[in-house]
Parts: C-alpha cells; sequence; structure tokens
C-alpha cells in the first residue's frame, strides 16, 4: 500500500471496512494475513511492519486477532518493559506469570492497571509477598480472570472473602492459594459466595480448612480438581468428599497428610460418586494395612494414572493385592515409598501384567527392606515385552538395603525407557557400582548414589 491510502485507511471507520474493495482488504482477508502471529517472539517484527501499515489493521489486531501469549516476568519493572514494548500494546495478554519476584501489597497494580488487562484470563503469581490489599487489587479489576494462582504468599482470611465477594471474578474456574495464611473462615466465605459457583479446580492446600471446610466444599462446588494438603480434615472430611455427589466429575483428588485414618480410606473404597479419578494422593496417612489393601485392590483405581500412596501402611499383601487388580492398566506412577511391602512385595509388582504403562515407581525406604531379592524381583519378564515394566522412566528406591549381588544382577538387565535410578543409601560397593555404570543397558540412565557409605566417593556430612 502507498503512502496516501495509508493515511485515507487511517481515517476510516472499521464498521466501513467489512468487505473489500478496490483500495483496501476485507476484515476476514486481515485475519488471514495475521493468523501466524502466535507468539511474543513474533511482536517486535510484526510491530515494525504489519500493525503500523494503517488503522484498520491495528484495531484487527486489537479487537478480533484474539492473540495468545505468555509473559514470563522476573520484577515488576520486567513486567513494564514487556507490555509497554512492541505487539503486546495491541494484543490482548490472556496469561502473566511473575512467580517468585517479592512482588509486595500494591505491586499487583502494575498488571492490573495495564492497556487490556480487562481482557486477562490467567494470572500466576505464585511465591511473593502478597497479600490482602493485593486480592483487594485483583478483585476489582481482572473481570475476564478464569485461573488465579497466588502459591506461598501471605493471604489471610480477609484477602479469600474479597476474592469471593467480588462480583468481578465470576468467571474464576481454577483458585489455587496453596501455601498462604487463611482458615475455614476463609473458605467458607468462598463456599457461600454466588460469586464463585464457576470453580471447578481448588487447591487450598497446607491451610488448616479441617472437616468444617471440606464439608462446605463439596456442597457448594461439582469441581473436578480438588487438592487439601495437610488441611487436617481427617475421616471426617475425606467422608463427606466421598459421599458427595457433587464429587462426580472428580478427577484429580490430594488430601495428603490429613490424618485420615481406616475409616476415611474405607469411605473412599465404597464411594458411589468418586468413581473418575485420574489422580489420587492419599500419601502419609495412617489409613493402615486393612483399608489400605481394600483402596489398592478396589475399582477406583479404573481410571487412575498417578497413585501415591507413600507411608499409608501398605504391606506385602496389599502390594500383591494391587499387582493383582485389573483396574490399574492405566497407571503411570506409582508412589510406595516409606510403606511395609518387602522383597516380596517388590516381586509381585514386577510379575504384574497390569503395570506395563507405568513410568514412574517409588519404593524408597521400604521396612521390610525391598533387598536385592526385591530389586531383581522388579525385572521379572514375560515372554512378550522382556520386563513387565519395561517403560520404566523413573525408578526410586534408595535406603532399602540393596548390596553388591543385587546391583551386579541388575546392571545385566535391560530397561530400555529407564532415565532415572535413585540407588541412594544402599549398602553396594564400588565393585557394584563400576559394574551398573559401565552397563550397556545404563548408558542413558542418570544412576544416583548418594550418601552410600559403602562407597570410596562417600563423604560423611559435617555438622556445624
Amino acid at each position: 500500500m502507498g503512502s496516501q491510502q495509508t493515511r485515507e485507511l487511517a481515517h476510516t471507520d472499521l464498521s466501513d471496512l467489512a468487505v473489500s474493495t478496490n483500495d483496501k482488504f476485507s476484515n476476514d482477508i486481515c485475519l488471514h494475513i495475521f493468523s501466524f502471529i502466535n507468539s511474543e517472539a513474533e511482536f517486535q517484527d510484526f510491530i515494525k511492519s504489519y500493525s503500523k501499515v494503517c488503522r484498520q489493521w491495528r484495531v484487527i489486531i486489537l479487537q478480533f486477532c484474539g492473540l495468545k501469549t505468555q509473559i514470563w516476568a522476573s520484577s515488576t519493572k520486567d513486567l513494564k518493559s514487556k507490555t509497554s514494548n512492541g505487539m503486546l500494546k495491541y494484543c490482548f495478554i490472556q496469561s502473566i506469570t511473575i512467580n517468585n519476584s517479592q512482588l509486595k501489597g500494591g505491586d499487583i497494580s502494575g498488571i492490573t492497571t495495564g492497556l487490556y488487562s480487562a481482557k486477562l484470563k490467567e494470572l500466576n503469581i505464585n511465591y511473593n509477598q502478597l497479600d490482602d490489599k493485593s486480592m483487594s487489587i485483583i478483585s476489582s479489576s481482572l473481570p475476564s480472570l478464569e485461573v488465579l494462582k497466588a502459591r506461598g504468599n501471605s493471604i489471610k482470611d480477609k484477602g479469600l472473602m474479597l476474592i469471593a465477594q467480588s462480583e468481578n471474578l465470576k468467571q474464576l474456574k481454577v483458585l489455587d492459594v496453596y501455601a498462604n495464611n487463611f482458615s475455614s473462615e476463609g473458605v467458607l466465605s468462598i463456599c457461600s459466595s454466588p460469586n464463585m459457583k464457576n470453580l471447578t479446580e481448588l487447591n487450598l492446600g497446607y491451610c488448616e480448612i479441617g472437616a468444617e471446610g471440606a464439608k462446605a466444599i463439596v456442597n457448594a462446588f461439582k469441581l473436578k480438581k480438588l487438592e487439601i494438603f495437610s488441611g487436617r480434615i481427617g475421616n471426617e472430611g475425606l467422608i463427606a468428599i466421598a459421599n458427595s455427589p457433587n464429587m462426580a466429575d472428580l478427577q484429580l483428588l490430594n488430601v495428603e497428610y490429613n490424618y485420615i485414618g481406616e475409616e476415611g480410606a474405607l469411605a473412599l473404597v465404597n464411594t458411589e460418586y468418586v468413581k473418575n479419578l485420574t489422580k489420587l494422593d492419599i500419601s502419609s496417612n495412617e489409613i493402615g494395612s486393612t483399608a489400605g489393601n481394600a483402596l489398592v485392590g478396589s475399582e477406583i483405581l479404573k481410571h487412575i494414572k498417578s497413585l501415591k500412596l507413600g507411608s499409608c501402611g501398605i504391606d506385602q499383601a496389599g502390594a500383591k493385592t494391587l499387582a493383582n487388580n485389573p483396574f490399574i492398566k492405566n497407571l503411570t506412577s506409582l508412589g510406595l515409598q516409606n510403606n511395609v511391602i518387602g522383597p516380596e512385595g517388590a516381586c509381585a509388582l514386577g510379575q504384574s501384567e497390569y503395570l506395563q504403562n507405568l513410568r514412574r515407581l517409588n519404593l524408597h525406604a521400604n521396612k521390610p527392606a525391598i533387598c536385592d531379592t526385591g530389586l531383581l524381583g522388579l525385572a521379572s519378564e514375560n515372554d512378550e515385552t522382556g520386563s513387565n515394566l519395561f517403560r520404566l522412566e523413573v525408578l526410586e528406591i534408595g535406603l532399602n538395603l540393596i548390596g553388591d549381588v543385587g546391583i551386579k544382577a541388575f546392571a545385566k538387565l535391560s530397561f530400555p525407557a529407564l532415565k532415572t535410578l535413585d540407588l541412594s543409601y544402599n549398602d553396594f560397593t564400588d565393585a557394584g557400582d563400576t559394574l551398573l555404570k559401565s552397563s550397556i543397558f545404563m548408558m542413558n540412565t542418570n544412576v544416583k548414589t548418594f550418601d552410600c557409605r559403602n562407597l570410596s566417593s562417600f563423604q560423611p556430612r559435617v555438622c556445624h
């Protein structure tokens, strides 16, 4: 286009540009021209050319392109620099991430007062020093926000109440306020607010919401993801979750370290509603062998890909029950650290025909220990694929009294996908270590031998 034509288009209304004429393109053609612009890296070149052609192009870029980008900033200054230059001035920024940047209180206004912050859909401000004042600014400034992740800040009950009371945040679908300073009072305000009815993902971890908070959550929302790490919900809280029709679509449940016992775990086993989980973390709860064994043998595992049962009291009978459960075919990650499965339990896992999709296995610190026998048992073979665990990428088996016999034999076995083998705190010597690390089967594997006391490379920790 010549300069005269550009000047003419610059004074033209967008409403007049719906169709092509002899001297201008239709909006559809312009949108097609702009469609390749979808990353921050392309913005500087774009601003030097197409966005300066004419007003029509600038307006279309702004109003219609829906450019998607994610901004990562190390500080408020860095964020302002990125949002004031180049193509970012002409598009709707949909996602901003500014983590670990020591943002405080009113610093958040640097985001909310941006040119087009009203169109922001996702805000990640984890591990800063933001507080209730910050939540006040957010709740009054970002009417299109769908995802708010503010882990590890200083948000108290008042901050949650401000979020709950904000009609601006009616679009909110994901709220992650893990590791803040609120109580069940703040949670109850979220649960009772008509503005929060669109929430489908909620993370309230590291905040003691108690059974009362858990009950309020399941009565208020139809969630797909619920994380309540260390929330002191107890049996009563997990029973409320298991018995709630609102949890029928729940896909992720994290109730790690919540003082849950046998009664709570059995409620999950017998649930009529929580049947679509793909991720379950019930680690660090004393559910015991009876409930634990019932859980690992139940149909609730039918869709689960990630199962974390560390420190739950799972014994060798439980490991065998799990290994023989046909509903574990989808498992890709299994955590059984700090349990009591012993060598027989490990062998049962290795012999399971249902664990062939497993990518990650954590058996750290079992008592009785896995030992050499259990390590070799994990390599049990079948006629079709060799090892049943042939897709295993990460094996964590530290602190299990594994010696040279097990290490030398394991060095001769093929785990073609294995990327990480953690053997820390075990008992093998330099002879086993050398053979393992020189094995052709371990060439692409990162072998970790931290604090193995029988290695010549071992260095005792120095206490100051």
